[in-house]
């Protein structure tokens, strides 16, 4: 066992037999021969040479000094997976892997196969169309490190003296980008105009295209349905109409009430890749959906 192995004194673990052995630092009869051995890590024990006892520190200053070691759960112990070869890593009984390209061994995160275990795991977020758990972006411990090592996904807030994720750069396709709401695709994933006003009531509403939505306490889009219980305010707007009991756009609030009626190509073109699309009529169905999102629909059934 590796864990009574590393505990011994007298004994070391060998990741490339994946057995334990006689330490090295007992073949050294001398102080200053010992205290040379800095790769074995040998201390001279006051009659003899051994392997300097790890992480044994008693407060967490102390424990993370120490390149060896690490403090977690309350108490210091041994840095997980820190092997030099392949074959020590993958065989660590903690989780490891071996990365082929630096040639470092690392402990597997967020390897939850759940949504609920996955985000009491404050290094993990659980993405729901995968479905998978991943290490959470943005994960750096200051403010030079967040804004310098990934310009543009990283930004720090000062409120909280965190490093968080830059709004809607997490989502790297489009159907991900949908499911948020504050967020929009163009070619990526970009925060919807309004939201750069964040809660600040005044100046949302002081920008025609924008209204403060106090239920969810953040800027949005302008939207003349949202007045639907409250005449006042609809006829307040400029940019809304009333017309029977309906508040809509006033770009169009005076226009007769109209069928749209719509012809799709059929023919062999439409089964071609367009753009990002793998096909003619996904290229369409976006379209349409943003054309549907500025028209002041009734929503009768045709």
């Amino acid at each position: 066992d590796k864990t009574v192995c590393n505990g011994d004194a007298g004994c070391v673990w060998f990741d490339t037999t994946l057995s334990c052995g006689d330490s090295p630092c007992l073949k050294h009869c001398g102080e200053p021969e010992c205290s040379a051995d800095t790769g074995n890590k040998c201390v001279w024990a006051g009659a003899y040479c051994e392997k300097k006892e790890l992480c044994k520190y008693t407060n967490a200053t102390a424990c993370d000094a120490d390149t060896d070691c690490e403090f977690r759960d309350g108490v210091c112990k041994d840095k997980k997976c820190k092997h030099a070869t392949e074959q020590g890593c993958v065989a660590d009984p903690d989780m490891c892997a071996w990365d082929n390209i630096d040639g470092t061994c690392a402990e597997i995160t967020c390897n939850w196969d759940n949504a609920d275990q996955c985000e009491l795991d404050t290094k993990c977020r659980w993405k729901p169309l995968v479905p998978k758990c991943e290490p959470r972006l943005c994960q750096y411990p200051n403010q030079t490190a967040c804004e310098t090592t990934e310009p543009g996904l990283c930004l720090w807030e000062n409120v909280t003296s965190t490093c968080v994720t830059a709004p809607c750069k997490e989502y790297q396709s489009e159907l991900e980008c949908h499911q948020d709401d504050s967020c929009e695709w163009t070619t990526t994933c970009v925060p919807k105009y309004c939201e750069r006003y964040g809660q600040d009531e005044n100046a949302c509403n002081s920008d025609t295209q924008c209204m403060y939505d106090a239920s969810r306490l953040k800027c949005v889009t302008k939207d003349c349905g949202a007045f639907q219980n409250d005449t006042c305010r609809c006829q307040k707007d400029p940019d809304c109409f009333w017309d029977k009991g309906t508040c809509k756009t006033g770009k169009n609030g005076e226009c007769p009430t109209l069928d749209i009626v719509l012809l799709v190509d059929g023919s062999a073109s439409m089964s071609q890749t367009f753009g990002r699309h793998p096909h003619g009529f996904y290229g369409l169905m976006e379209v349409l959906k943003v054309w549907a999102r500025g028209l002041t629909l009734s929503g009768e059934r045709a």
